[in-house]
């Protein structure tokens, strides 16, 4: 691959400002050059009629805006195709008809592959380079993922989902406790940093992902948090801190949120956890962006996905979608959940 010079209004944030210092970082270059050099690195950027005389001649590809990808810190592998997807009622419905059967079919390692791409594709297309994932609970389609991930040259940061725990409609995707700490540290030792050996630089990290406080039971997450007290990546993938060290506004947050959840949920998800519930110590934000993270776009946001089903689609102007010839599960204004094939 030749250098190659694009030309076009471009947007970046320069350095590794803080979230308070970002305004002051953003840099704006109306008629800009960005080179890319033999093997896709960036070689240079700045205002067109600086460029330096060694790619004068480098061919040009013109563009209206340039920005660095999107890192979207909440995004969901195993529902790639059910994005939007109404089931016709309340949260726990919504996932016993339609996410929980979408995400038992990840189990067949062809499905699982073809998901893989799609999801992959979908990044693209939304120009998301980085993202946080919550992965599959199968461990072919965590694979599947990881290669997809690494064809494209994007980055990730995924763990299987994790489930010890549930109604029956969530029986496919549970595990017993001991197969659940197998498989983390399976993914671990054959993943985590794979590409490059050094997770400062490495395309595919491996994160530690219960699918929330209720889908696993105390002696699963205690075990889960073996890794984070030994090794120091695993602090920086999950930073929440002990609560006696967290400010007192937090606390008191979690002791409301704790409240709420003993008011609406169910019965058989309140026996899964009574001693937290009990405490109150559910956390249903979950831990917080580095300052860093928050910063990579105006205004603090970081992604267009949001968590279970929740699709941000503040930024109109991006290209749409290119529909792909898939076979998928989607949800049609009832409860249940039907084959269909996108065109």
């Amino acid at each position: 691959m030749s250098p190659t010079v694009y030309r076009a209004h471009i947007f970046h944030i320069a350095g590794h400002p803080d979230q308070a210092d970002v305004t002051s970082h953003l840099v704006s270059l109306p008629d800009g050059a960005l080179v890319v050099a033999e093997g896709g690195t960036v070689a240079w950027c700045g205002e067109y009629a600086a460029l330096p005389l060694e790619w004068a001649d480098a061919p040009v590809t013109r563009a209206d805006y340039l920005i660095p990808g999107f890192v979207d810190s909440h995004v969901h592998f195993p529902q790639a195709y059910a994005t939007a997807a109404h089931g016709g009622g309340r949260l726990l419905e919504w996932l016993d008809h339609c996410i929980f059967p979408t995400e038992a079919r990840y189990a067949d390692p062809a499905f699982a592959d073809q998901a893989a791409r799609y999801f992959t594709r979908r990044r693209i297309a939304a120009g998301t380079t980085a993202a946080m994932v919550f992965g599959s609970a199968f461990p072919v389609a965590q694979d599947a993922l990881y290669h997809a991930t690494l064809d494209a040259g994007l980055r990730i940061v995924s763990g299987r989902g994790v489930q010890t725990v549930g109604p029956d409609t969530a029986s496919a995707l549970m595990t017993s406790e001991a197969a659940a700490i197998e498989m983390v540290a399976d993914e671990i030792a054959r993943w985590h940093a794979v590409d490059t050996g050094d997770a400062r630089t490495a395309k595919v990290q491996v994160g530690i992902v219960p699918r929330f406080s209720l889908s696993v039971t105390p002696t699963t997450l205690a075990a889960m948090g073996e890794p984070v007290r030994r090794g120091p990546w695993a602090r920086r993938l999950l930073p929440l801190a002990p609560e006696r060290e967290q400010p007192q506004g937090r606390r008191r947050d979690r002791r409301r949120a704790g409240h709420i959840r003993r008011q609406l949920l169910p019965r058989h998800l309140r026996r899964a956890l009574p001693s937290r519930l009990e405490a109150g110590r559910l956390d249903l934000a979950g831990p917080p962006l580095h300052p860093r993270a928050r910063g990579a776009l105006p205004g603090g946001r970081v992604g267009t996905h949001g968590g279970d089903g929740d699709v941000d689609r503040s930024l109109p102007h991006l290209p749409p979608v290119p529909r792909v010839r898939d076979d998928a599960l989607a949800c049609h204004g009832g409860r249940w959940c039907q084959r269909i094939s996108g065109v």
